[in-house]
């Protein structure tokens, strides 16, 4: 699907110019809304809306602005078409209680409409969570994917480099169990880590399960079990103690040698426990 999408815009093999972030987005969204919703998505008819209300909340800064574009008439109507489309889609499934099934629907996607329908959740306030969960998902992909592409523009012969890292390991003799391919694209897979690093800006929220606490400068701060905490994970990302000249993108800092170690992974899909599920498909997605 992201193979089809990306060669309708260059069907006719000629020198075009394309805007990067167009570029990126409509095939992101085809690819990624099927691996969410199933085969049967219509992807086609939902991608101008979605986009829509992408661009109206990106623009904005503060959770109160955000909010604006759902009473602006062009995002009000996005947003409802968004919602009408999904609700039909999901209509079969959720009035049959999961007897008609979801072709091809991501293992997330059905878990969280069982969750709902247990929680006697309405159909219509199913549909806005899970465009909201969807949103969350293409929104991140396509900010990551846009600034590695610009990074792949900019650093004068990393595109070279990684072609011919690539031609030189045969797809077949890939490792079934390493997924990432990282054994054999070390130069890639450092690119894809330090734009995650580099651009990163998801502030995961984590729910303590227990009492606990955190330590600051020597102060111990207490978390009660139930309340709710937001990483900083730019910050972390930035900070010159764990990631030398943090500021700089270099696109070999996770191709180290033994005695220098590699720096810490990115968190910028969440980590530990909680981790969101998506990492895979990012990797997947960016190479």
């Amino acid at each position: 699907m992201l193979v089809a999408e990306l060669n309708a815009m260059t069907c006719d093999h000629l020198p075009i110019t394309l805007n990067l972030y167009d570029f990126i987005t409509r095939p992101l969204y085809m690819a990624g809304s099927h691996f969410l919703f199933g085969s049967t998505f219509p992807c086609a008819e939902t991608f101008e809306d979605f986009r829509m209300v992408e661009m109206r909340i990106s623009k904005l800064g503060t959770p109160l602005l955000a909010s604006l574009p759902f009473f602006v008439p062009d995002g009000i109507r996005a947003r409802e078409r968004l919602c009408s489309h999904l609700c039909a889609y999901i209509q079969p499934w959720w009035d049959s209680n999961g007897r008609h099934g979801l072709l091809g629907i991501s293992d997330l996607m059905l878990q969280s409409l069982q969750a709902m329908k247990e929680s006697k959740i309405s159909k219509a306030d199913a549909t806005a969570l899970n465009i909201l969960l969807a949103f969350g998902f293409h929104s991140n992909t396509w900010y990551t994917l846009f600034w590695l592409m610009v990074q792949l523009i900019y650093e004068d012969g990393l595109v070279e480099k990684i072609r011919a890292e690539i031609d030189l390991n045969n797809p077949q003799f890939v490792d079934p169990d390493d997924s990432s391919g990282e054994g054999l694209y070390p130069i890639l897979n450092s690119v894809i880590e330090e734009t995650l690093r580099w651009a990163g800006r998801s502030s995961p929220i984590r729910r303590a399960e227990k009492d606990t606490g955190l330590t600051q400068d020597g102060k111990f701060i207490p978390v009660r079990k139930g309340e709710y905490i937001i990483a900083d994970v730019r910050a972390l990302h930035f900070n010159p103690e764990i990631y030398p000249d943090a500021e700089i993108f270099k696109f070999d800092r996770y191709i180290t040698s033994a005695s220098e170690g590699t720096p810490p992974k990115p968190l910028a899909w969440g980590g530990g426990k909680h981790g969101v599920n998506f990492l895979e498909f990012s990797f997947n997605s960016s190479s």
